[in-house]
């Protein structure tokens, strides 16, 4: 969902080419960027679904796993359709900002998911007075999240 170019989809489908990837953009021109890498790297088994999620979400298979990289300012609709999704896989998030990682943690423990977070920095340089300097963008929150294991004792 939120797919963008394609990297995550495109990444996923060139190093494991017996999964079937599907991926969600809602933008026609990001659309396009996915259908050309599609094309120039041979990804037969990534379909490009137009649509925005989660009303794209309900004609496709059941997942394995899901990766979600936007939400279009939908998250938690998005959530809650995924998580009531029966899926082996983790389900994996990236987010810019504090209140979508705080609404993907609560919907997300409320569903009986253990969660792990990471945050990803990048700094870029950039030439001053003849020096360089890293300049930072903005970190990126990765969230993964398994459903809970019962395990023998615990009460339900």
């Amino acid at each position: 969902m939120g797919a963008g170019a394609g990297g995550v989809s495109t990444e996923a489908a060139r190093s494991h080419p017996l999964l079937r990837v599907f991926s969600v953009e809602r933008d026609p021109q990001r659309r396009n960027y996915l259908l050309e890498n599609r094309r120039r790297f041979g990804l037969l088994n990534l379909e490009v679904i137009a649509g925005e999620a989660p009303e794209a979400l309900h004609s496709l298979p059941a997942p394995d796993r899901i990766f979600i990289g936007g939400s279009g300012g939908r998250l938690a609709e998005i959530l809650e359709f995924c998580t009531s999704l029966e899926f082996p896989g983790p389900l994996v998030l990236t987010l810019v900002s504090l209140e979508n990682l705080s609404c993907a943690e609560k919907i997300l423990s409320r569903q009986g998911f253990d969660l792990e977070v990471a945050q990803i920095s990048v700094f870029r340089s950039r030439r001053l007075s003849g020096h360089t300097l890293l300049s930072p963008e903005n970190p990126v929150f990765v969230l993964r999240a398994e459903r809970r294991v019962a395990r023998k004792g615990d009460e339900g």
